[in-house]
């Protein structure tokens, strides 16, 4: 959760608490504003050596009011620390519902009416480290709680707003478990969410929740986002025809002999997909500490990643799991590389099952293939950014760290049922348009995103943007081949269109300029709506 610092009574509002006192006028809080704007100045002495704080802040210093509530809970207290004025509460809560574009909570700021009419700031406060709160996405909202304590005069002169009641001490106290629920930077507890603390400036990093005293592998086998299941599944029906461990199961995509599946006979003439069943669940990335390097590049210092298999307030459908808008429960992953099937010399399909030497082709040539494929059966596709993402973030929380140099070379080679993640693979999802050292993420023609990263490194940042904190998108190259990531990437191409490419490491990436002679290894998914 955000620090905000001390809360400060206006200039505007100690004449309004003054008369208040002197019986002439009577108290109206009547909104909470929050802005991203940076105003005034609180000084703490025991930070800043002394006490100081601008109380000349009218109600006109927010430039900019990114959110406001008048829907606000006032709880008297009777006494707080000695102060001889009373106090009251005021409780207040926002969400993202209505909410286009993502803001900092920097200042918060309480605003008052008198008898007049007229409206003022009473009391404000801010954060020396903001808050974050996202834009809706469509699926799930995210929301911040706040609770200000003010003096005032006499209680018996603070007027409420129309409809809205003193909060009880119980409903106080199912407030503040509310506040706690949102858990917005403060992180969760809860047995069924699994999370890592990146600390990318210390390269420092740490279990959260669920997975704290975890040991990756078998502590991990039986967790819902994690309990994949390797299998065989028929291109044109979608059928699993065999998990790993039947004894029908064959990595070379051939069965050992016919299964009735569905009301469906699958013979051993046919080859079958070799995949890797995953299953949905949910994502939060909070970002803790954050650094705008300008030009649309926000980078993360230190973040929290989190997974579960259940919709929490604040978490999101990992979108791996979204196929034109709607949810699915599962994906299948390929378990190897693809490799391309020819009839005749002429281009035929997309393959997924164990080859030696996988076939890697030009990005014409993969989209050919994947036409195909698709006539048979159109929820075939080629991976996508978000799908390696997925194995990404499962791959941190399990391990506890980014850095891959400290593992069993063979585990990643094959993590999680996920064979041959070293070969790399092109992802022909999204289209980057390099401009002047700026990327620019193009989905169906549009540009969705834009950064300027450093153009290439050893790993230190990855950026952070709203509809991309999912993607580990590199952007500052201060890192080794040890620490905080332990991998490099490539954003040097020059300006024109390409595609992004796994380097085979964890998190290495590079934009290739999908030139039609160049070659490419890829992997097949399924998703089916």
């Amino acid at each position: 959760m955000a620090d905000f610092k001390r809360v400060i009574i206006t200039r505007d509002g100690q004449k309004l608490m003054s008369d208040i006192i002197a019986g002439k006028k009577n108290l109206s809080f009547t909104r909470l504003v929050i802005s991203e704007d940076s105003i005034g100045t609180i000084n703490n002495k025991e930070k800043e050596g002394q006490n100081y704080a601008s109380e000349d802040v009218p109600l006109d210093g927010f430039r900019t009011i990114n959110q406001e509530t008048n829907e606000l809970k006032i709880h008297a207290v009777e006494s707080l620390a000695g102060m001889t004025n009373p106090a009251v509460e005021v409780i207040a809560n926002v969400d993202n519902i209505q909410l286009t574009k993502g803001y900092y909570m920097r200042s918060l700021g309480l605003c008052a009416e008198d008898e007049s009419g007229n409206e003022i700031l009473y009391a404000y406060t801010y954060a020396d480290q903001p808050g974050y709160m996202p834009p809706y996405n469509g699926k799930t909202t995210s929301g911040a709680m706040f609770k200000i304590t003010v003096t005032v005069g006499n209680t018996d002169q603070v007027n409420l707003l129309s409809g809205v009641n003193y909060a009880s001490s119980y409903e106080v106290d199912e407030i503040q478990k509310q506040l706690n629920d949102l858990q917005t930077i403060v992180g969760y507890n809860n047995g069924d969410v699994y999370g890592l603390e990146a600390d990318f400036e210390n390269n420092q990093f740490t279990r959260l929740a669920g997975a704290n005293n975890l040991t990756a592998g078998k502590d991990f086998d039986n967790i819902g986002p994690w309990k994949r299941k390797r299998c065989m599944i028929d291109y044109k029906t979608g059928n699993v025809v065999a998990y790993e461990g039947d004894p029908n199961f064959s990595e070379s995509g051939k069965l050992a002999k016919p299964v009735t599946v569905n009301s469906g006979t699958y013979s051993t003439d046919n080859e079958y997909a070799v995949m890797v069943e995953q299953p949905k669940f949910y994502y939060r990335v909070v970002p803790i500490k954050t650094t705008n390097v300008g030009n649309d590049t926000v980078l993360l210092d230190k973040a929290r990643y989190y997974v579960s298999s259940a919709p929490h307030i604040g978490f999101k459908v990992h979108p791996a799991f979204i196929v034109n808008g709607d949810e699915v429960d599962k994906i299948y992953l390929s378990s190897y590389t693809s490799s391309l099937m020819s009839v005749n010399g002429q281009q035929s399909r997309v393959l997924a099952s164990r080859n030696t030497n996988p076939i890697s082709a030009s990005i014409n040539d993969i989209g050919g293939y994947l036409t195909n494929t698709r006539a048979i059966n159109s929820s075939w596709n080629m991976e996508g950014l978000n799908d390696y993402a997925l194995s990404m973030l499962l791959y941190i929380i399990e391990y506890g760290k980014f850095n891959a140099r400290t593992l069993n070379t063979n585990e990643l080679m094959k993590y999680r049922g996920e064979y041959d993640l070293n070969n790399g693979s092109v992802f022909v999802d999204l289209t980057y348009n390099m401009l002047d050292g700026e990327v620019r993420i193009v989905k169906n023609g549009s540009t969705t995103c834009r950064f300027t990263p450093a153009p290439k490194g050893y790993i230190s940042r990855f950026m952070y943007a709203d509809d991309y904190d999912w993607a580990f998108y590199p952007a500052m190259n201060k890192g080794t081949s040890l620490a905080p990531v332990g991998s490099s990437y490539d954003f040097s191409l020059k300006d024109g269109f390409g595609f992004l490419f796994s380097t085979g490491k964890p998190f290495g990436v590079k934009i290739e300029n999908g030139n039609s002679s160049m070659v490419y290894p890829s992997r097949l998914v399924y998703k089916h709506i």
